[in-house]
């Protein structure tokens, strides 16, 4: 299957490459998934020829009589069976650190309806909405045809012909306890109605929010901004600011107030309207479903994390309020704020103050929104941010990597059947 799909690969390369681009396209380029092989009668006799020897060769091949090389003794693989058919233990990947967690059924169960049991983020449906949905996404993508707002690629791919339910599951966060973790809530959409209009919105939202000034990228991003910088540790302090639950503290009304305020004063280069989009964020989002065990829920309060444009939506959410109270002159701290960057819910902060005015900066910030609530660490030496240790030396900001206590590696043996650039890839990747 592997050689068959870079066979087509090539045929598409092929079959294209003297194509002309279509240059200015003001749609967004999303579009069902393509099956499209180009005929042999478009196709090179080179290329033909290739297939023909390859396929020839695999052909040759008898899996039947291959050796098998196991990454693992015969201990570990009947440990392995026996705890795969454990229906009593439940596994599942830490929140951080790449550990492996076995959890009781009971306790797993019980975190998970725990979550469920606010009833501010959750409410309990009767019945499955995914037919009233497909209907109103029907709709939608005919007015937005039959007005040029959409192109037709766009709303094939809006629609999804035979949706699945969300199902809504939690890893358990490790690094805060080790007994009876606490969960992170996730919903998982793959396949489900609403998760083509997800996916379409964040086309629109993401390029805005890697637009705000105050955005990070990713570790990389924070190497940068720290790279040879100055810090003077007698009058500055280092601070990292954690936004908790932010996902589920997102309040609806105010969030597609925020949106709507963004996208209506931002230029636009899309032929698909304003509203439109908005109209497709607030179905995505106040429509949000979900099923645990025999249960459905709505998200009446906050979005799921799994949802394509979750990220977006806090970001932009959480830019509002740094636009217009955080680093809006008004601040009584304002001038104390040497750098602002955030990475989703992360806040990177040089100060420059002491520990008290920086204590006192928390206490009103704590007051300035209320489903917002951050959390912090100071230092006049050193604070985890992400991935990284920043510390000073010598008048100078550095970093080294992180590892949380309940991080735990995993291993990849060179020996085996990955692709070759994937195994050299993993070290480099791990020194830069």
């Amino acid at each position: 299957m592997e050689m068959k799909d870079f066979v087509r690969k090539l045929k598409l390369q092929a079959f294209f490459q003297d194509k002309p681009s279509i240059q200015g396209t003001t749609d967004t380029g999303l579009r069902p998934k393509s099956t499209f092989t180009p005929p042999d009668s478009t196709m090179p006799i080179e290329i033909l020829t290739f297939e023909k020897a390859i396929m020839t060769e695999v052909n040759k091949i008898n899996l039947s009589k291959a050796k098998v090389f196991h990454n693992t003794n015969k201990q570990e693989q009947q440990a392995i069976r026996e705890l795969a058919g454990n229906n009593e233990i439940i596994i599942k990947p830490a929140d951080k650190g790449g550990a492996i967690v076995l959890q009781t059924r009971e306790s797993y169960d019980t975190e998970c309806l725990r979550l469920l049991s606010d009833r501010r983020n959750y409410t309990v449906l009767h019945d499955n909405p995914t037919e009233r949905l497909r209907t109103r996404i029907g709709s939608m993508i005919e007015e937005g045809l039959a007005h040029d707002w959409l192109s037709k690629h766009e709303a094939e791919f809006l629609q999804q012909p035979t949706p699945s339910v969300p199902y809504f599951y939690c890893i358990p966060k490790i690094h805060k306890s080790m007994s009876n973790p606490p969960g992170r809530p996730i919903v998982s959409g793959i396949g489900s109605i609403l998760e083509p209009l997800s996916k379409f919105a964040d086309a629109f939202l993401h390029p805005l929010v890697q637009s705000t000034t105050t955005y990070l990228k990713d570790t990389k991003s924070v190497l940068q901004l720290i790279d040879n910088r100055d810090f003077d540790p007698s009058s500055q302090l280092l601070m990292s600011l954690d936004v908790e639950s932010l996902y589920t503290s997102l309040p609806h009304d105010e969030t597609l107030q925020i949106i709507e305020e963004v996208l209506f004063t931002t230029p636009w280069k899309y032929q698909t309207p304003r509203g439109l989009v908005l109209e497709c964020i607030s179905l995505a989002l106040q429509q949000n479903f979900f099923q645990y065990k025999q249960t459905i829920y709505l998200q009446s309060h906050g979005t799921s994390m799994g949802s394509t444009f979750a990220p977006s939506l806090a970001g932009l959410y959480v830019h509002h309020l740094e636009t217009n109270k955080i680093l809006h002159p008004g601040n009584p701290y304002r001038n104390n704020i040497n750098t602002w960057k955030r990475y989703i819910d992360d806040v990177f902060v040089i100060w420059n103050g002491d520990h008290q005015s920086a204590v006192d900066f928390l206490v009103w910030l704590n007051n300035q929104n209320a489903f917002l609530k951050f959390t912090s660490t100071i230092s006049a030496h050193s604070m985890v941010f992400l991935d990284l240790n920043v510390y000073t030396e010598k008048g100078k900001l550095k970093s080294k990597t992180h590892f949380k206590p309940t991080a735990r590696n995993c291993l990849l043996r060179y020996d085996s059947f990955h692709p070759r650039h994937l195994r050299e890839n993993l070290p480099y990747g791990q020194f830069l």
